[in-house]
């Protein structure tokens, strides 16, 4: 049986700097980027949801539902191919 872990993000368009109004969409090369490297430690999304913020700069966040085996999985998997 697998046991997955699970591991919710919120993805902000541009979390730092100035907050202007256009400037606080998400930009999809590095909402990709992150997702890639999310992806490298094994992380699966699940879902995404898109979350608006009401304010006059109209923000947005992505919430982001990740899952991966958990570790022993893995050590579990590998030591039955050895066998």
């Amino acid at each position: 049986m697998n046991i997955f872990e699970y591991k919710v993000a919120i993805y902000s368009g541009n979390p730092e700097g100035p907050q202007f109004p256009g400037n606080t969409k998400v930009d999809p090369d590095n909402f990709t980027e992150f997702l890639n490297q999310e992806g490298a430690e094994g992380w699966e999304v699940v879902s995404v949801k898109q979350r608006a913020i009401p304010s006059i700069f109209q923000h947005e966040d992505y919430v982001i539902v990740m899952k991966r085996l958990k570790n022993e999985n893995l050590e579990r998997s590998s030591k039955n191919k050895k066998k």
